[in-house]
């Protein structure tokens, strides 16, 4: 690993950089000083720079689309020369402007400062100076800004580049500035990279149209420019003579399984002519040029060994990339999962492997890694392993990215890793704090608890971060109260100030703990308060006008909720340890862990907020760190009402923060010193932390605007954002339809060729035109105008319209979980159970939280019979679906018909819970009661077992299938049950350990007996008291009352049950009638079982042994027996004349017979002969 690659990695991840020119010498030490300076244009003005990207001399390039064509053939050029020259000096000096091209879009989006900073000069202005006539990349000289309502600030090739990084039909979050840069880092990183084999997968005849190599394919370097709309050029020329009018699509499985993974494959179809497009066809997977991504040999085998990463920059500039749309992108997914295996294989991680190959299986497949790596060792010998914090970081990012896209288990395992790597594990724990200021009695209060696997405190690379309160993240009050609680005093008496200087300060930040407040030095302390987002603190200056909407929510006094628990007792301690800034980012990564994989309710902020509150109590930290442990806790306060406001007013702060230039004057622009000071600050730690963008980030004030109702104050931001979705509610909420119907039309005389104006056009008038029209205009590429087709198709329940708009959008990006959902919801109503099945399974493995699809898919294995598989999705499904009593009541009458009667108890209890005794299914009741009236039985076996049994009995009979040796959980029981011939010794070892677990497995069923014997009466128990009361419950509550023996309880509950059925119309009504003899029939069965209990009494005492405790003798006599006959008499003679011929008629006929054959029998000797 060169020094110079090093610094620039540890330099963004806040490690300590020192002087670039002695650390790093080289012919690229300048430019890397420039990137560490934070001057990211001198990086581009830089000699060396223009020699490979400049084309100042270049007549021929006559637009944007045809310069960064040109430069992306020139970037290959430049890369081929190095590679067989084997210079990587060249390859750096790429990797550097790309850098620096990042480092730009990132200031410009998500790190700031962006207020009153001048305008960075775009890629045109700075290589192809003739092409860009004076239109930079803030839009500031658009001529088109005067016709708009002061949203046409972006040039026309700013527009550009945002038609080109539209992957996959999916939009942009809103307007993003730099995006020409964001593009021009892709090119520089990923084009000598990424090659791709377009092969012919039409016909299915699998020979490929005059190609070369296996497969018939043609390899070749993969179009980074080839998802340009057309018509998207400016100035009215051509976009781009690569993608004409064909959709960007990926492959899609069609097979209805349990678990269907996507395909190895991102489909490409801009990347082959038109004339070899054989034709698209209407369902999901498309047919034509599918492309296999693939990395370019040579290039990956210098960049290994030589230059490692510039792999881990290309997968930044795919996250970046990423961070733009509104959905998953599955061609950025794609190679995101390329250069993911590579660089594990780098750092020789102990799941290398297992993790490539797991990301394969659910993100598209990851073995092409390989291809084409020559003499690339995937086992990354040849090379020092990185130090482990470059580890750390790396899984940490991969982590983030695979959260991103849904993979709960995939990122999960990656964070574990970067845990391990960094030396450093967490947990929650517990301790007695407070979190008012006014509460007198400490409460346990989840808090977060670290164990470090290697000593060194905060580890080696804690230095490099900076005070808190110089990061300009935190108003000037807050700090000031902090050193006044600092002063205070010692234990108690400094909790108690702090306390109180929360209740003074303007934003109720939380003032530190106790211990901390009394021992810690002024300077520590004020970087531990809640980190409220703020102005740049120490200059005094006003807000700017953002914040004066809001100015008056500081009078508010709000601060008695604190914004983190003031510790009490020496529990409170743990939480002073120190972190750097990687292990900050990791304690957050766990934040984004709870958030990705837990179901969303109230309790999620609440398990999030310890790791929160551990990393704004540090003081020193990063930029993004503390600006994201901000946000998180301003989204917990949001979900309050006593603190709503003041999250409100944070948001505002942290937002403002982000644009302000930390210790500048807001009424004089800031010096370029200071501005690129703190980009450079700002940009530690941006990739290892999940944060929004500033067009999403102030989205999310506006919504918070709209639902406290102040609509007139979020229409403003929605229209700078362009964020015309939300800009259309609004005016729909303020019942001005014109005036929206008015701002786009106006817009679309500046942009008539942008979809989202159309799509949102067409959401105001609720017209099928206006989605066509941005389908066509964007060339058959936008997967929003397909959704909205689909959408309006399901509303007029045109089922098999919207069946096909959904696959056209699927086919586009198959990574959208809404548009799966919707799919699979059109598939059921045209009766195409599997293609719902794979659709509504593409949901869940997308988003395992989505408790909705897990539902519908159990609804889907129920109607097919698949009750082990719908058990399966609905035990996922009530992990997300706590609240909702119709899946909890589905998830026990699974449980019943998949033979899992705890779980069904499980069930019935959560349901007479949220719907407070109202309901309660008696099927599930009664299925249950039927398990436990016949355990120990042999019963007949279930389907699912039959058709297992038959299964078995067919595998003698054919080929065993390679995916059954793939699950070896199900393969156990089969070896375990054959017979495996040994000697004596060995046969009885075996029969012992059999007998061993023989008697675990009765224990087991016994006790699962006893769970299901006490649940089951305690729910019928409390369910006959309430609202959801029957006489069938009553009947159920007798059975069980039965089942323990219980006669006489029995018999009450019975006797209620035909009570209740007495006044039903059970004298004509058959079912009725049905219901009133099963009734009648229990209960003098019951009679008579009592009868008979008292006769064996009576004998009892006489046969049991001297000294024994006496039974209690049940108080049957021959009064019940009468009693039977007079109820069956009665029932009998009201229902002659209907039921005369019924068998049900016929059986209590007979029981009454057999009960007045007992009563004879009973009857005195004397009675009996009169």
């Amino acid at each position: 690993m060169q020094p110079l690659e090093l610094l620039l990695i540890q330099s963004s991840l806040g490690g300590t950089t020192g002087d670039a020119s002695t650390a790093a010498p080289g012919p690229n030490s300048r430019l890397l000083r420039h990137i560490l300076a934070g001057e990211y244009v001198a990086v581009l003005e830089d000699e060396a720079v223009q020699a490979l990207l400049g084309a100042h001399g270049q007549s021929d390039l006559s637009c944007p689309s045809e310069y960064y064509a040109w430069a992306q053939s020139r970037v290959r050029a430049v890369a081929a020369e190095a590679v067989a020259g084997g210079d990587e000096e060249r390859l750096a000096a790429l990797m550097l402007a790309a850098v620096a091209c990042l480092h730009i879009f990132l200031q410009a989006n998500l790190t700031g400062p962006t207020h009153a900073v001048a305008p960075t000069p775009s890629p045109l202005q700075l290589f192809a100076r003739h092409l860009d006539c004076g239109i930079g990349s803030s839009g500031s000289g658009d001529p088109s800004s005067t016709e708009s309502l002061g949203t046409g600030t972006v040039s026309l090739h700013e527009r550009w580049a945002v038609g080109v990084l539209q992957l996959d039909g999916e939009e942009t979050v809103g307007r993003c500035d730099a995006m020409q840069h964001l593009l021009l880092s892709q090119l520089l990183l990923l084009a000598p990279l990424l090659r791709t084999t377009a092969t012919d997968n039409g016909s299915g005849s699998g020979g490929g149209s005059g190609g070369s190599g296996s497969g018939g394919g043609r390899c070749h370097h993969v179009d980074l420019l080839s998802s340009a709309p057309p018509g998207s050029g400016s100035r009215g020329t051509a976009a781009t003579s690569t993608a004409a009018g064909t959709a960007t699509a990926a492959t899609a499985t069609s097979t209805a399984t349990t678990a269907i993974t996507t395909t190895t494959t991102a489909t490409t179809a801009a990347d082959a002519d038109a004339d070899d497009d054989p034709g698209a066809d209407t369902g999901i997977a498309p047919r034509g040029i599918v492309s296999d991504v693939t990395l370019d040999g040579p290039t990956l085998a210098l960049v290994t060994v030589r230059l490692p990463t510039f792999l881990w920059w290309g997968l930044r500039a795919v996250g970046s990339h990423q961070h733009v749309l509104t959905s998953g992108s599955a061609s950025l997914l794609s190679r995101a999962s390329l250069l993911s295996a590579r660089l594990l294989a780098w750092i020789g991680w102990d799941g290398a492997t297992g993790a490539a190959a797991g990301t394969a299986s659910s993100a598209g497949d990851t073995s092409n890694a390989t291809r084409g790596g020559g003499a690339a060792d995937a086992s990354g010998e040849g090379h020092a392993r990185p130090p482990p914090e470059l580890r750390g970081a790396l899984l940490l990012e991969l982590a983030l990215q695979q959260y991103g896209y849904g993979y709960i288990d995939r990122a999960h395992k990656y964070l574990c890793g970067a845990g391990d790597e960094l030396g450093l594990q967490v947990s929650l724990g517990g301790a007695m704090g407070r979190r008012t200021v006014h509460q007198v009695d400490a409460k346990a209060q989840l808090v977060m608890r670290a164990t470090r696997a290697r000593g060194g405190g905060a580890g080696e690379h804690a230095a490099p971060d900076v005070p808190v309160e110089s990061l300009g993240l935190r108003p000037e009050g807050e700090v000031s109260a902090s050193v006044g609680a600092a002063a205070a005093g010692a234990a108690a008496g400094a909790a108690a100030a702090a306390a109180a200087a929360a209740a003074a300060a303007p934003l109720g930040a939380s003032k530190g703990r106790a211990a901390a407040a009394a021992a810690a030095p002024s300077g520590a302390l004020e970087g531990r308060g809640g980190g409220d987002g703020g102005v740049a603190g120490g200059s005094g200056a006003a807000p700017p006008a953002p914040l004066r909407d809001t100015a008056g929510l500081a009078d508010m006094q709000e601060a008695d909720v604190l914004t983190a628990p003031v510790l009490v007792g020496d529990d409170g301690q743990v939480l002073e340890s120190r972190y750097s800034g990687l292990e900050q980012a990791l304690i957050l990564g766990w934040c984004t862990h709870i958030r990705k994989a837990t179901a969303r309710d109230e309790l999620q902020a609440w398990h999030m907020a310890p790791y929160v509150e551990a990393v704004l109590s540090q003081p020193t930290s990063q930029f993004l760190l503390q600006a994201a442990a901000t946000l998180h806790s301003v989204r917990h306060e949001r979900t309050r009402s006593r603190t709503k406001e003041r999250a409100l007013l944070r948001a505002e702060q942290l937002s403002d923060a982000m644009a302000l230039t930390p210790g500048a004057d807001t009424a004089f622009p800031p010096s370029a010193d200071a501005v690129a000071a703190a980009a450079a600050l700002r940009s530690k730690c941006a990739f290892s932390v999940w944060f929004p963008l500033g067009v999403v980030l102030r989205k999310e004030i506006a919504e918070q605007y709209i639902s406290m109702g102040f609509i007139a104050m979020a229409l403003k931001s929605l229209e700078d954002l362009e964020l015309w979705d939300s800009l259309i509610f609004c005016y729909r909420m303020l019942d001005k339809r014109t005036l929206a119907e008015e701002l786009i039309q106006r817009r679309l005389v500046v942009t008539p060729n942008e979809p989202k104006l159309w799509n949102a056009l067409g959401d105001l008038h609720m017209d099928d035109k206006y989605y066509r029209e941005a389908w066509e205009r964007s060339g058959h590429r936008n997967a929003r105008a397909q959704r909205s087709l689909g959408r309006n198709a399901l509303r007029r329940k045109d089922y098999p319209s919207a069946a096909e708009c959904y696959a056209a959008a699927a086919a586009l990006n198959p990574l959208s979980v809404e548009t799966w959902f919707s799919l699979g919801y059109a598939q059921v109503k045209c009766g195409n159970v599997p293609q719902a099945l794979n659709a509504f399974t593409r949901v869940t493995q997308q988003d395992p939280t989505h408790g909705e699809a897990w539902n519908n898919l159990a609804a889907l294995w129920i109607g097919e019979g698949r009750h082990k598989e719908a058990f399966s999705a609905l035990s996922e499904c009530v992990k997300h679906k706590r609240e909702s009593w119709q899946v909890w009541e589905n998830y026990a009458a699974v449980a019943i018909k998949s033979s899992n009667p705890i779980p069904a108890l499980r069930g019935l209890r959560t349901v007479l819970e949220l719907t407070e005794g109202q309901q309660l299914k008696r099927e599930v009741v009664a299925g249950l009661m039927d398990a436990l009236e016949n355990w120990g039985k042999a019963p007949a076996a279930p389907a699912d077992r039959q058709d297992a049994e038959a299964d078995q009995q067919d595998a003698g009979e054919k080929e065993p299938d390679d995916d059954v040796f793939a699950l070896p959980d199900d393969a156990m029981p089969l070896l375990s049950s054959m017979a495996v011939p040994t000697d004596g010794e060995g046969a009885g070892l075996q029969a012992e350990q059999q007998a061993a677990r023989d008697e675990h497995a009765l224990a087991l069923r016994d006790r699962t007996r006893e769970q299901l014997n006490a649940g089951l009466g305690a729910i019928l128990k409390k369910a006959v008291n309430l609202s959801c009361c029957t006489p069938a419950l009553w009947g159920l509550l007798g059975r069980w009352f039965g089942v323990q023996g219980e006669l006489e309880s029995q018999r009450e509950a019975l006797l209620k049950q035909v009570r209740g059925l007495t006044s039903t119309g059970f004298k004509s009504d058959e079912a009725l009638f049905s219901e009133m003899a099963c009734a009648s029939l229990a209960l003098c069965g019951a009679y008579v079982a009592l009868y008979r209990s008292a006769q064996q009494a009576a004998v009892q005492p006489a046969q049991q042994p001297e000294g024994a405790e006496l039974r209690r003798t049940p108080a049957g006599s021959v009064r019940d027996l009468s009693a039977a006959r007079l109820h069956l008499r009665g029932v009998l003679k009201q229902c002659e004349a209907r039921f005369d011929e019924h068998p049900l008629f016929l059986e209590m006929k007979s029981l009454l017979e057999a009960v007045e054959g007992l009563l004879a029998e009973a009857a005195p000797p004397k009675a009996r002969d009169d």
